[in-house]
């Protein structure tokens, strides 16, 4: 009797258990716990086999949204290298620098596979090799309408200099961008300058070597890409003082669905008070070798992705949320991904 007892006791125990949980599952008030509309969503993984997986290239994915991808063209170890290819609702092309001349069969083989025959307009960040050393070889390859640069107010220097003056070369518009500068592209998707401020002039006795580098990379251009409710943040090669000087200047002004993460995810940028700033939901890193202190910061506060890993990286946005979609799984083995 004493067995049956129990047995009917720890029925009712469980019963009452499951109403107490059903119940706490409303909330305390009573009331149906609030719904919220994510701004990111991830592609939906495909089945083990399948051969339906999205490919990052087809443009059919993206047809009236406006859509960036990063480029994939790391390889593990290789600290740098920049390329992003924008396309706008109307079919409209910004390539975002366009990596070196080592990485450039590798943005060559993407342009193919996408079947691009030109770009309506290329923006180069700074004129550093790894991002601008594969210009040579796409003038050569694909036709380009017109190049946004930093502005230096006319005064070229050294590598800059060379870069326009092919350009010329080629017939080519050059326009110079620094703070303030505004580009309005399709379905009002505004271009938005934040920095440098213009005119960029070198400091008399500035020399060669790390002094030169370091002021060029604090002197990228950095942009916003609006459409709607999502903005798109482009850095450059930014480091820490640059971060610090925009987040004093712009505050929350910088806050970001997508960041393209400064100076390729290196121990050089990402500074607390500018991911503060800019707190994005997407942070992407274009590396083949990020510093793993800087990614863990940035993984506290986004949604990670770094190229090595992943190849390119894929965001799609229609003005109100961004779908992300990558080429490939982690290749990493959880190092990077």
């Amino acid at each position: 009797m004493k067995r049956i007892l129990t047995i009917v006791l720890c029925c009712v125990l469980t019963l009452c258990t499951a109403c107490f949980s059903e119940d706490r599952d409303v909330g305390s008030t009573g009331h149906s716990p609030r719904s919220t509309t994510p701004l990111i969503e991830m592609a939906a993984p495909e089945p083990a086999g399948s051969d339906s997986r999205h490919d990052v290239y087809d443009l059919s994915l993206t047809e009236g949204g406006l859509s960036v991808r990063f480029l994939g063209i790391h390889d593990l170890g290789m600290k740098n290298n920049d390329a992003s290819l924008v396309r706008f609702p109307d079919g409209t092309t910004l390539l975002v620098d366009t990596g070196s001349k080592t990485t450039y069969e590798k943005l060559d083989e993407i342009l193919q596979k996408m079947d691009l025959h030109g770009m309506d307009a290329v923006l180069l960040t700074h004129f550093h090799e790894d991002h601008v050393g594969g210009l040579e070889k796409l003038l050569a390859d694909y036709s380009i309408g017109k190049v946004f640069v930093p502005d230096f107010g006319g005064e070229w220097e050294g590598r800059a200099a060379d870069i326009v003056d092919m350009l010329r070369a080629h017939s080519i518009p050059v326009e110079s961008l620094g703070r303030g500068s505004e580009l309005v592209f399709s379905d009002d998707i505004t271009l938005e300058v934040l920095h440098p401020e213009t005119p960029v002039i070198y400091p008399e006795g500035l020399g060669a070597g790390k002094p030169r580098t370091v002021f060029e990379n604090n002197n990228s251009i950095v942009f916003r890409l609006v459409y709607g409710d999502t903005v798109f943040l482009f850095t450059g090669d930014i480091y820490q003082e640059t971060e610090h000087d925009l987040a004093e200047l712009y505050g929350d002004g910088l806050d970001s669905t997508v960041l393209k993460v400064p100076h390729h995810g290196l121990s050089t940028s990402s500074s607390f008070d500018f991911l503060y700033s800019v707190m994005p939901d997407i942070a992407v890193v274009m590396s083949g070798e990020p510093t793993e202190s800087t990614l863990n910061s940035l993984r506290n506060r986004a949604d990670t992705y770094v190229t090595v890993a992943y190849g390119t990286v894929l965001v799609v946005n229609d003005g109100n949320e961004c779908t992300v979609f990558t080429e490939h799984d982690d290749s990493t083995n959880g190092i990077y991904g």
